[in-house]
Formats: C-alpha cells, sequence, structure tokens
C-alpha cells in the first residue's frame, strides 16, 4: 500500500509521498560480503563455480537486491534477485507504520492495510516468485510478446532467498520518460513539475521566469509526443494485466514505476513478481461481472451488490460507499472532488470490515496503473479496458463447461 500511495500525490501531502517513494527501489544496499553470505549460504560453491556475480547492485528496494552475473560455461548475463537479512522483520515494521499511515490520513483504508499486513509473507518465497514468473511469463509472450518481454528464471541457481532470471537491459520507464521530460523543458522547469506530481500546489511554487516560460512554450510538441507514448503503455500495461486477471486467473499486483523497464527493443520488461495473486475460477467470474457493470454505467445498487460478491462488507451496508469505493478501486478517481478527501467522506458513511486480499491486489494494480499517468495528465479508465479480458474470461469458462 505504501507503494500505492507513493504513486498517487493526489491521495497524501507531498512529504509523505516523497517518503513513501523510496519504497520503489531507491533503497540503501546492503554490503557486498553480506549479500555474499546470503548466496553461499542458499547455493554452496556457486560463486566462482558457476557464476561471477558483480558485487555493485543495480537495483535495491526494500526486500531484495539485484546483482547481475554471468554464467561461466555460456558467458550467458542474468541477474539475482538476493533477499535481505531480515527483510521480514523490517518489513513487518513498515506495515505496521502504513497502517498507522492510513488510520491517521485515510481512515476508511486502515482494514485493507489490515488485510495485507496478515498475508504479505508471499513476497519472501523466491521459489514461489520462480514459479509465478515463468507461468506468467509463458502467458504474456503468447499474447503479447511482440510488445512485452518477461525474464525468464534459472532454476539451477535459485533457492527461496536467491533467484536467478534473464537479464533484461535498459532503463526503467519512469526513469526513461523522466530524462525525456527534463531534456525538453530544461532543469527549472522539470524541478517545478517534479515538485507538482508529488503533490505541492502550483499556487506556492515560485513562479517561472520569462526564458522557462519560452522553453516550456517550445517543448509543448515534444511533450505532447511524450504524453502520447506513455498513454500508449500504459494502455498496453492495463491490457496485459486485464489478461492476466481474467483469462489466467494469475497476476502481478505490483505494477509499480519501479517494475516496469524498457528495453533495447522498446518492449516493455515486466519485473518483480514477488506479488502474484491467483484466482479462483468464482473469484475472477465475480470480479469479471463487477468490471463489465463499472464499465457498463451501472445504477449503484446494481454496482454494489456486484462488489458484495467479491466478500466486500461494511457496518451498515451502505450502497452509496460500495458503489462509490468499487468504482475508485477499479475504474477511476471519483469526480467529486480530490481521492483524500472523497476517502475522507466516505469514511463517514460507513466503516469497512472487510475486503479480501485476492480482490484488492486487483484494486491495486488498477490503483498502481492510473497512478503512473498522473504526471502526464493521463485519465485512465481501466473498467473500460478490462472489459473485452472479462468478457472472454467468461466466453472462455462457458466453452469449457460446454
Amino acid at each position: 500500500m505504501g507503494q500505492v500511495f507513493s504513486n498517487r500525490p493526489d491521495v497524501l501531502p507531498a512529504a509523505y509521498v516523497a517518503a513513501l517513494s523510496t519504497l520503489q527501489d531507491n533503497v540503501a544496499p546492503r554490503p557486498w560480503p553480506s549479500v555474499k553470505r546470503t548466496i553461499e549460504g542458499a547455493l554452496p560453491g556457486v560463486i566462482g563455480r558457476d557464476i561471477l556475480v558483480d558485487p555493485i547492485p543495480i537495483g535495491v528496494a526494500s526486500v531484495a537486491q539485484v546483482h547481475r552475473a554471468t554464467i561461466l560455461t555460456s558467458g550467458e548475463q542474468i541477474v539475482l534477485k538476493v533477499q535481505h537479512t531480515r527483510a521480514k522483520q523490517m518489513f513487518k515494521v513498515d506495515l505496521f507504520n502504513v497502517q498507522l499511515l492510513a488510520k491517521l490520513m485515510l481512515p476508511p483504508m486502515a482494514p485493507v492495510v489490515k488485510e495485507i499486513r496478515e498475508r504479505f509473507a508471499t513476497e519472501f518465497d523466491f521459489l514461489r516468485e520462480q514459479r509465478s514468473l515463468s507461468l506468467v511469463g509463458d502467458s504474456m509472450r503468447a499474447r503479447f510478446g511482440r510488445l512485452i518481454i518477461v525474464p525468464r528464471p534459472f532454476a539451477k541457481f535459485s533457492s527461496s532467498r536467491v533467484l536467478a532470471m534473464e537479464f533484461i537491459p535498459g532503463p526503467k520507464l519512469a526513469d526513461m520518460l523522466a530524462n525525456e521530460v527534463h531534456a525538453a523543458v530544461g532543469a527549472r522547469n522539470f524541478k517545478r513539475m517534479q515538485a507538482f506530481a508529488r503533490g505541492a500546489e502550483m499556487d506556492l511554487l515560485p513562479s517561472p521566469i520569462a526564458i522557462d516560460r519560452l522553453r516550456l512554450f517550445l517543448a509543448a510538441p515534444r511533450l505532447l509526443c511524450i504524453r502520447a507514448r506513455v498513454k500508449s503503455r500504459l494502455l498496453l500495461l492495463a491490457r496485459a494485466h486485464g489478461a492476466q486477471i481474467f483469462c489466467d486467473g494469475r497476476f502481478n499486483g505490483d505494477p509499480h514505476g519501479g517494475n516496469i523497464l524498457v528495453s533495447q527493443k522498446g518492449k516493455l520488461g515486466l519485473i518483480d513478481f514477488g506479488q502474484v495473486r491467483e484466482l479462483t475460477d468464482e473469484q475472477r467470474h465475480n470480479l469479471a461481472f463487477l468490471i463489465i457493470a463499472l464499465a457498463e454505467h451501472a445504477n449503484d445498487g446494481e454496482v454494489a451488490a456486484r462488489f458484495r460478491t467479491l466478500g466486500f462488507r461494511s457496518e451498515q451496508s451502505s450502497d452509496v460507499l460500495a458503489a462509490r469505493l468499487a468504482r475508485i478501486m477499479y475504474d477511476c478517481d471519483d469526480s467529486s472532488g480530490k481521492p483524500a478527501a472523497v476517502l475522507q467522506e466516505l469514511g463517514k458513511l460507513d466503516k469497512i470490515t472487510h475486503f479480501p486480499l485476492e480482490y484488492l491486489m486487483a484494486a491495486r494494480v488498477s490503483l498502481l496503473l492510473r497512478g503512473l499517468g498522473l504526471a502526464f495528465g493521463l485519465r485512465v479508465h481501466t473498467a473500460k479496458l478490462w472489459r473485452p479480458y472479462a468478457l472472454q474470461g467468461l466466453r472462455d469458462h462457458l466453452q469449457t463447461r460446454n
């Protein structure tokens, strides 16, 4: 949830967004001797005999850090995702703090965060992630192989705390876009845009000087091109995750900006499958019917009824709360005001008592993907984009039964 909040500067104040954004991949690296001990403990004798590992990490996150490595027999480049020592303990503390933040800033979301706290342990089982990487990767290659790449795992060099996978060269999508915008508008304009994207009020920022306003004017055509590319990639990501959720029933619940790369051939590289969730046929169909209702602008009563089939419960069974929350979580932001104010308003209507984690993770996908477009003013309706896959999933089920 911290990563969701860090992608949504319209939900929390700027200072909180800046702090939570470090949960994506801006974490201090562990020293190499500690990382080496973890690898050798999990895979005795592999370093020097089978692989050479670069001691300088290429990425660090809250659970693990990633090192490039070379397979000695073939010269193939791979990466090793190495779990931090005491990662579980630190993650428990982080989740407790996020739940406390939710209670203080967004009371309606506190039970949702509590559900995550109670069932977070799967992110620490790298053998489970290896299986997920293989299964989701096979599906994405079959459906979107010309546009999306998912790294293949290497079982020989993997364990419960070390995951080896194919190396995908290329920058993070967020970094590439930031560099393109910086080059177009200049340093001062870019700094203002960053502050605004993190939630700062534009009226409180220093006014641009004349030369900066001119540069913004001249950069407009280039910015429109960048925005168009962002939109096309967001739509691709939304479609890919729609196929995962409704056609496969197995999806990555963690598509934040630090987990999307742009390969040298322009494909989107999807990485980090520690939060893959699996839906039963019944769960998948319940969610499909809700998405179809949202995409077709059904009334509050129908949306609330569909939402409750997911297991959503509140103290007073308010249809207004259920319908508005379903739209916020699975389709688009509420147009009546800023998300933070809307969530505060909904908290006064009724109190959430239960929301199953599998469905919550699907909502997390919607929130994260929509958050990626915020800096470019893109309003994404995930229900509309997911509707074809929801229908396809239902059709496939009927054909199987017949």
